[in-house]
């Protein structure tokens, strides 16, 4: 899940990165994409290991449990990558 500060140009430009992410990973995972406006809100919903005032914020899920926080620009390919590095970890 890519999240955008709302208010954020750059952070607003990261929504390409993430079409491209789908695009590379076709039916292996899911992508979305969450406006927020405030970092209280991330808190909320991914607990307080999320770091404060670094956005975009991209998270990496499996069944709903964060396994992976990254912050900043990404590449899609790196991204790709670690979906694909979680999708091949044991599951417990």
């Amino acid at each position: 899940i890519l999240n955008v500060a709302a208010w954020s140009s750059p952070d607003g430009e990261s929504v390409i990165v993430a079409s491209m992410v789908a695009e590379l990973l076709h039916d292996l995972a899911q992508v979305g994409v969450r406006p927020f406006d405030e970092h209280s809100e991330l808190i909320r919903c991914y607990g307080s290991e999320v770091r404060q005032y670094h956005t975009p914020v991209w998270v990496i899920l499996n069944g709903g449990s964060v396994l992976e926080f990254h912050y900043g620009k990404q590449s899609a390919e790196f991204l790709a990558n670690r979906v694909r590095q979680v999708d091949q970890r044991p599951q417990s």
